[in-house]
């Protein structure tokens, strides 16, 4: 496992081992203490058979300093190293969409994926027949939509419009 202690937690709570030698499983998160050796470890594992899962394919992250590294980057990495593809379980795959939908009980349309990546967040929404709200302080910008041909249902300049955004929605839909 190449990530933080969330996702250490996360699969100690499911009874997954995390294990150092020997490994049939390469998973990889955003790891803000990844290294050389980390990398190497994984790309032997690989080679010798593991399965490569990926918790997300975000490059990069927003933070209020600066733009960060993100797990996608780290993906990459290894990805490059290996020359295999890792199987992405979390945005924009439809394996996330899908358990969304499954554990909600509910329709894809009555969700609504806010998110600030084009690439990952809101391509998952669209791949799930979910709604969409870009919301421009992150990763992507205006200017992305045209150049990559995702379209957001809606785009808000910032996290703040959401509460009146949704109470316009949920008007909208109401009536009509």
């Amino acid at each position: 496992m190449i990530g933080e202690e969330g996702l250490k937690n996360e699969l100690h709570e499911h009874d997954i081992t995390i294990c150092e030698d020997d490994c049939d499983c390469v998973l990889v998160g955003l790891d803000k203490e990844f290294s050389y050796n980390k990398m190497t470890k994984a790309l032997n594992f690989i080679l010798n058979g593991a399965v490569f899962i990926a918790t997300n394919s975000d490059p990069f992250l927003i933070t209020n300093e600066r733009a960060v590294p993100g797990a996608g980057a780290l993906v990459t990495a290894i990805e490059t190293a290996c020359a295999k593809k890792a199987i992405v379980t979390g945005k924009p795959s439809a394996f996330i969409s899908d358990l969304i939908i499954k554990e909600l009980k509910v329709k894809p349309h009555e969700i609504l994926v806010v998110g600030d990546n084009l690439q990952t967040d809101i391509l998952m929404g669209i791949k799930g027949g979910m709604r969409t709200a870009l919301v421009l302080t992150g990763a992507s910008k205006m200017s992305d939509i045209e150049k990559l041909q995702i379209r957001p249902d809606y785009i808000l300049k910032s996290i703040g419009e959401l509460p009146i955004r949704l109470a316009q929605i949920m008007t909208n839909t109401k009536n009509g």
